[in-house]
């Protein structure tokens, strides 16, 4: 295939057959490979020495390499175009797992004609195809790597085509709207009036609704990939016995020398239905020791990347300008904030947490209160059932629409229907190209190279 060609034009090429793993590489019970395209069964026919295989059966068979030498026996299924996930002839073999069987079967399939796929390039044949929308293939790549019950029920409404619908209802009320600015154009001498008011209320309940979408959409991605919470506060608060107690046991070093945390350490655990990444940080102070310095620097980073902060301070020592500036860090974020130590002398000054609900924790003998906020918190970032944006993609066009409208409001205020029109116009492009992109095969380029191989 040419280098020059774009993915798109590259991946939709009519005579390539394609072969991918759709499982993960490594040890397991089995290990799936998928083969599509049309000579996926004159393929397949080669490798289980088969004159013929029957539709949606799975067989038991034989699989042997280009020297004829069986290597595996494994579960063959032939899905006879179009009623396959492409759309094309597909053919899926199921072998033993690991990696031996697996890499000698994507070998002799490659020596037969097949073509290793790119990242997305099943699901761009499948839209191509039309097996999927655009919106239903996005859903299927973050259901890949989505985690936990509520992720699943969210990217369900995606496959049952909930964002098109959403799509669909924004553009039906713009395009009322320009309906309306149009006639109102062709009896330009009279008042807008009553009209204009109308107008302007339906404008601003559609940036409300595509604002509300922006915001809870960025709010909930955690769901999609987990909950990223970063632990930070000054040397010696206690931040790697916080994380050692969260996961029940020694991850962190733990001493009371300061300084000791100079890299950022990270574990997965679940809290309450959520699986979360933990990150244990450098303590925050100033450090004329370089690597420690680095340190510091990846902790603030952390912070600022991170879904929520845990803000850990020493209750049996005064406030210091460090934990001023962990407190600093948390401000305008979701964060929450601990006082640790709680079965030493108190020393801390409680009146710079008024306000902010500061929990007393001993990360020696109980972090509870802590891990019952942790599970409310994150559970109000699920929100409601209101439509969610499952890419990056998809928020900016939200954005750009809102900002379009945003515009085209004060034009109407102003009573310029022509620029309203158009801005409003630019609008329903921008909410449109969720599911029907403009520039479709540019986007797909993008889109689909950052699916996993094999989807």
């Amino acid at each position: 295939m040419s280098s020059s060609m774009t993915l798109s034009e590259d991946f939709s090429a009519k005579n390539v057959t394609i072969i991918a793993p759709a499982t993960p590489l490594g040890r397991g019970a089995i290990a799936i490979a998928r083969l599509s395209g049309p000579k996926a069964l004159e393929i397949a026919l080669l490798v289980v020495k088969k004159d013929s295989l029957t539709p949606r059966y799975a067989h038991l068979l034989y699989l042997y390499d280009c020297k004829d030498q069986p290597f595996d026996r494994a579960i063959v299924i032939y899905f006879k175009a179009p009623k396959s996930y492409t759309g094309e002839e597909v053919v899926e073999f199921q072998t033993h797992g690991g990696l031996a069987a697996l890499s000698v079967l994507i070998e002799t399939l490659k020596s037969y004609g097949a073509v290793l796929a790119r990242a997305g390039e099943f699901s761009l044949r499948a839209v191509k195809n039309g097996k999927m929308t655009i919106e239903e293939a996005e859903a299927a790549a973050a259901y890949a790597s989505a985690i936990g019950a509520k992720a699943a029920n969210l990217l369900a409404k995606h496959l049952r085509g909930d964002l098109g619908r959403f799509v669909d209802d924004i553009r039906t009320r713009l395009l009322r709207l320009i309906a309306y600015s149009e006639t109102s154009i062709d009896y330009a001498d009279e008042e807008l009036g009553d009209t204009q008011k109308h107008m302007l209320d339906q404008l601003d309940e559609l940036e409300r609704i595509l604002q509300s979408t922006i915001e809870s959409s960025r709010r909930r991605r955690g769901l999609l990939r987990g909950f990223e919470i970063a632990i930070i506060g000054k040397p010696n608060v206690g931040k790697s016995s916080l994380l050692n107690a969260l996961l029940g046991e020694a991850r962190s070093i733990v001493s009371d020398q300061a300084g000791t945390t100079r890299d950022l350490v990270s574990e997965e655990l679940r809290i309450g239905e959520h699986i979360v990444k933990i990150l244990d940080t450098a303590g925050l102070r100033h450090s004329e020791n370089q690597i420690e310095a680095i340190g510091v620097e990846y902790a603030k980073k952390a912070a600022k990347k991170a879904d929520l902060i845990i803000a850990l301070f020493d209750g049996s020592s005064a406030f210091e300008n460090s934990d001023r500036e962990v407190l600093e860090l948390t401000r305008d974020r979701l964060a929450l904030l601990a006082i640790n130590k709680s079965d030493l002398s108190q020393k801390i000054d409680l009146s710079f947490f008024e306000n902010r609900g500061a929990l007393a924790i001993s990360a020696k003998s109980t972090i509870t209160p802590l891990i019952e906020a942790l599970e409310t918190t994150l559970n109000k970032q699920i929100g409601s059932e209101e439509t969610m944006l499952v890419s990056e993609r998809q928020i900016e066009l939200v954005e750009r629409a809102a900002e379009r409208l945003n515009l085209a409001k004060s034009r109407l205020i102003d009573g310029e229907l022509e620029l309203f029109s158009y801005l409003a116009n630019e609008a329903i492009v921008s909410i449109g190209s969720i599911t029907s992109p403009s520039e479709y095969g540019e986007l797909l380029d993008i889109m689909f190279s950052e699916f996993c191989l094999g989807k």
